[in-house]
């Protein structure tokens, strides 16, 4: 969340207006989905969105080895628990393909074509490294 800088300076409040979507639709389809928040910040989102009381905010430093730490962490209660080493072979087959992506569709990996072809590599990829 950041205030843009037109005036008047206005939040904008996407994430959290998003964050609400995501979850009131996993909530509709299935009341058991489990959903994580992830942020840069210490206690920022439990500021801004005061009504996540108890929702544990896992904090990362925006480094590959940061989220997929925190991503071992919210995963734990998951049946099938990757470890961060699996973890890390799965980001470094999706980033050689984004690589690859970046250099022949152009920049924005999440058009359509690219999104798509990065989640099908991921999932491949978790197929093959996560017992």
């Amino acid at each position: 969340m950041s205030l843009d800088r037109a005036k008047p300076r206005t939040p904008r409040f996407n994430m959290p207006f998003e964050l609400s979507l995501a979850v009131a639709t996993s909530r509709l389809k299935n009341p058991n989905h489990q959903w994580f928040v992830f942020d840069t910040r210490a206690y920022r989102v439990l500021k801004a969105l005061s009504d996540l009381g108890g929702v544990t905010v896992r904090v990362h430093d925006r480094s590959p080895e940061s989220i997929l730490r925190c991503l071992v962490n919210a995963l734990d209660r998951e049946d099938r628990k990757p470890s961060l080493h699996e973890l890390q072979a799965i980001f470094k087959a999706v980033e050689t393909v984004a690589r690859r992506l970046k250099r022949d569709l152009g920049r924005d990996l999440f058009d359509a074509r690219p999104f798509g072809e990065l989640s099908y590599v991921a999932a491949q990829a978790a197929s093959r490294f996560v017992a």
